[in-house]
């Protein structure tokens, strides 16, 4: 049986080579029943559901259909765990080559993604997740001072990490199993149902009685477009993080109309260890790499220097020195208006690599001005020739 379930699905196990599930369902299974659901967590849901997994790759089939059995039973609203338990029930009755001429074209469709979803949280599972133990991202050169929060979405592994600056070093302390735009990433215009790819922020918080039940538990917006964004002409609106209707624990990973979302359990997880933070950073990359944090620390050296030789110019006040540090594209209005009152620059930055862009970085500064107004600083940093230089500067109010 084990040959059947693991048949059509490319998912990879460290020990065995397995081709593709075989993943098909009937349309009436994947209707769910929500009167009696339990409510799936981070902690539990993805935890039994892989399990099960493990016991097919193993071949333990007799435990498996325990387990499947089990997990349809307390979370009803899991389609995903309905339809291997489907295929399970499938193999035994022998129906391994016709069981898909008896699901409709719609429920081939459903089907489908899926099976994308579950090759994803395996693939994490298995692989991703353990080798990037003691990395982070790239993208986070220097992410602040300690208790700092941001959260990290890997696109292209349905991931979304919470990150804590803890002992000098950005440390994932949660992650999540999130779906985007039903296009992919690369949002570039009004409608086109992409995710964004750049740096954002949170910008408040939505409860779920005051949405669609299609949000969920609620929503955190994010600033999109930024000033990148508005830069590159890109257009929409509405980008936010959110939860999912309470007929689905999760979507496929190509779901919504260029939203983040997560579980609702997820969700509150997430937000609850937020806390009362506003403008949590947001970055969404679509090219992640990970290293070792001693190796991200030589390559943000040079870079870092020169961030550092701009901060010395303003503290000086030195206007003329300043000016050396700006694109001739770039007017810097910003500097210009701000050195005078000479306000308090934040000694520790926040310094990212920029995401959809090449040799592009993001400085984040904390200023406070006589008035005593706390703002955010952000420059774009381009590297032309052999010299970083900033090219667009905003100043952000702090909420």
């Amino acid at each position: 049986m084990v040959h059947f379930i693991l048949k059509k699905h490319g998912l990879r196990d460290r020990r065995f080579t397995i081709r593709t599930f075989t993943i098909s369902i009937i349309g009436a299974l994947l209707i769910q029943s929500m009167a009696s659901a339990a409510k799936p967590t981070a902690s539990t849901y993805e935890t039994e559901l892989i399990s099960s997994l493990r016991q097919l790759v193993l071949g333990e089939h007799v435990a498996a259909q325990r387990h499947l059995s089990a997990l349809t039973q307390k979370y009803p609203q899991s389609r995903l765990g309905r339809l291997v338990y489907a295929d399970v029930l499938a193999a035994q009755a022998g129906l391994s080559n016709q069981i898909d001429d008896y699901a409709s074209e719609k429920d081939l469709v459903i089907i489908t993604r899926l099976r994308g979803q579950l090759k994803n949280r395996w693939d994490y599972v298995q692989n991703q997740g353990p080798n990037r133990q003691g990395q982070v991202p790239t993208r986070l050169l220097y992410t602040g001072h300690p208790g700092h929060q941001l959260i990290y979405v890997d696109v292209p592994a349905s991931r979304l990490y919470l990150f804590e600056y803890l002992n000098d070093r950005p440390v994932a302390v949660q992650d999540y199993y999130v779906s985007i735009g039903h296009q992919g990433a690369g949002k570039e215009q009004e409608g086109d149902r992409r995710t964004p790819i750049g740096i954002y922020h949170t910008t408040g918080y939505i409860p779920g009685q005051s949405l669609h039940e299609r949000y969920g538990y609620g929503a955190l917006p994010i600033n999109y477009p930024n000033s990148l964004d508005k830069s590159r002409a890109r257009s929409g609106h509405g980008i936010w993080l959110h939860g999912t209707e309470p007929s689905w624990v999760n979507r496929s990973p190509l779901a919504t109309d260029g939203c983040v979302s997560l579980s609702n359990l997820d969700f509150e997880s997430l937000y609850k260890q937020l806390g009362k933070h506003t403008q949590t950073r947001v970055i969404i990359d679509d090219k992640p790499a990970w290293l070792p944090f001693e190796d991200l620390v030589s390559i943000r050296e040079r870079p870092l220097g020169k961030l550092l030789d701009w901060t010395a110019a303003w503290k000086r006040g030195d206007k003329n020195a300043l000016l050396e540090f700006y694109a001739s594209s770039a007017t810097p209005s910003v500097s210009e208006k701000l050195i005078d009152s000479f306000p308090v620059i934040n000694p520790q930055p926040e310094f990212y690599s920029y995401p959809g862009e090449t040799d592009h970085l993001l400085a984040v500064f904390t200023i406070q001005a006589t008035t005593g107004q706390l703002q955010i600083l952000e420059q774009h940093w381009k590297r032309q020739s052999s010299n970083w230089k900033i090219v667009l500067e905003t100043q952000i109010d702090l909420l």
